[in-house]
């Protein structure tokens, strides 16, 4: 396979830098949707932009509110055109949860949820899809006062978003991290990595779940978080993250299962071309499926001591090598991969990028074509 080729299709400023972009989708009939955060005066907001080209051309088609915390949410594809948007008030402590029907041109809430607590233990988190559309969706994740504790409950779909149940919970386990990220695997099989180095599984659409956590780790480990899955195949699954270790620094958090996340094996940096072995701790972002054989990795703002922060695997996952950028990392412009990579129906991929460029910060939507 060579080098992706790609070509920025669109750029905005300003735009607003989040930790994670609101994300893209492929929609049913080839429709392509993206968002990017923006500075609305009092509010942040999310412009939502459509593509009918496989990604040549963009344009706006309606915009939504945005959590006011900086935590920015990830969009939900739920089944056909049908998607779910969540956000965040900060003023008034409120999750906010909205459906649209039809890609994205409009919006209705038909959720809301109130919560008398801090503001970081009111975050939402995201289901991103992969081989099957859902009626079941996942919008949030909630600390409710339990025997002096806080429960982590979700609430959850089973009609494609449009009324919702809180109640469910991931980890049970007192002081259990947050959920970092959310992949079906079908047939009513979920993952969902959540912070401190776990994975938990349900196949009952998410009325139980249960640990699957790998059990890999460097020497001298204190934390991990894990914030990427994939299903490349319906049995195999990546996944990845970052961590933190007093002995090995460079441990690559990058793990391969192949019965839909019963079991995991690590995946060393030997098998990862020109892995970082200066300024430790590179973080794994996201993972995504590119074909059956595809799949590709991108690293946070915290990963980029290499001469690229993306890899690239034609084997399953099993190895990775280097794969050029959507834009030239070494230059004076701070660009940072946060992570929404998708592919069109024509093969083609799309990257979202926040680039910073001396005052400004622009939201750039970047397509690549590259050979299988």
């Amino acid at each position: 396979m060579g080098n992706i080729t790609w070509t920025k299709q669109f750029s905005a400023t300003p735009s607003w830098f989040f930790i994670t972009d609101p994300g893209a989708s492929q929609l049913t009939d080839g429709q392509l949707l993206a968002g990017y955060a923006r500075d609305a005066g009092a509010q942040t907001e999310v412009a939502w932009l459509e593509s009918l080209d496989d990604g040549l051309t963009w344009a706006e088609i309606s915009t939504t509110p945005a959590s006011d915390d900086r935590q920015i949410q990830r969009l939900v594809h739920v089944a056909e055109n049908i998607l779910v948007w969540t956000y965040y008030d900060i003023v008034d402590n409120t999750v906010h949860v909205l459906r649209s029907a039809n890609g994205g041109h409009s919006w209705t809430e038909v959720q809301s949820y109130h919560k008398d607590r801090p503001p970081s233990l009111a975050l939402v988190c995201g289901a991103a899809l992969s081989f099957e559309r859902s009626a079941f969706a996942i919008a949030g994740r909630f600390n409710t006062p339990s025997g002096g504790g806080t429960l982590q409950e979700i609430a959850t779909s089973l009609d494609a978003g449009e009324t919702w149940t809180l109640g469910g919970v991931v980890d049970s386990s007192p002081g259990a991290g947050r959920p970092k990220t959310i992949r079906n695997g079908g047939s009513g099989t979920w993952l969902c990595g959540i912070e401190d180095k776990k994975i938990f599984k349900t196949t009952d659409w998410g009325a139980t779940w249960y640990d699957v956590s790998p059990t890999t780790f460097p020497a001298g480990f204190l934390f991990a978080e894990m914030n990427a899955i994939a299903f490349v195949t319906p049995d195999i699954v990546l996944a990845g993250g970052m961590g933190n270790a007093t002995g090995d620094h460079w441990f690559p958090y990058l793990y391969r299962s192949t019965d839909r996340g019963e079991t995991w094996t690590h995946i060393p940096a030997a098998s990862i071309e020109d892995w970082p072995t200066a300024n430790g701790n590179p973080q794994i972002f996201e993972i995504q499926r590119l074909t059956r054989d595809g799949a590709i990795f991108t690293w946070g703002p915290t990963g980029l001591q290499s001469t690229t922060p993306w890899r690239l695997s034609t084997d399953q996952g099993q190895t990775w090598r280097v794969t050029n950028t959507p834009a030239d990392w070494n230059t004076d412009d701070s660009a940072t991969g946060t992570g929404a990579v998708i592919t069109t129906k024509d093969g083609s991929i799309i990257s979202l990028l926040t680039v910073e460029k001396e005052t400004e910060t622009y939201a750039e939507i970047w397509r690549g074509t590259w050979e299988c």
